[in-house]
């Protein structure tokens, strides 16, 4: 995903962890993420709440939205990441 940052400017991105937030703010700054606005990087903590919500058993895992909320489609893996690059361009 880092290698692709420049596809996702018209997109708003939210990595979401359990890790603590100071491990959260590193990776961050290792990866230039927290110079990038559209980026929203956090952590929820012990509550796992995206979690049981998503049904996650497997990390990583991404989902795709419309602006309107809708959702386009789900990953479970990080082999997703060209068919959600190829459906982020197709988005208006």
């Amino acid at each position: 995903m880092i290698r692709h940052l420049k596809e996702f400017d018209k997109a708003s991105v939210a990595m979401v962890t359990y890790y603590p937030t100071s491990a959260v703010k590193r990776y961050a700054q290792k990866y230039g993420l927290d110079k990038h606005a559209n980026f929203y990087i956090g952590t929820e903590g012990t509550q796992l709440f995206l979690k049981h919500y998503y049904g996650l058993t497997t990390l990583p895992f991404m989902a795709l939205y419309t602006k309107n909320g809708d959702l386009v489609h789900t990953y479970h893996s990080e082999k997703g990441l060209t068919d959600l690059l190829s459906r982020l361009k197709s988005l208006k």
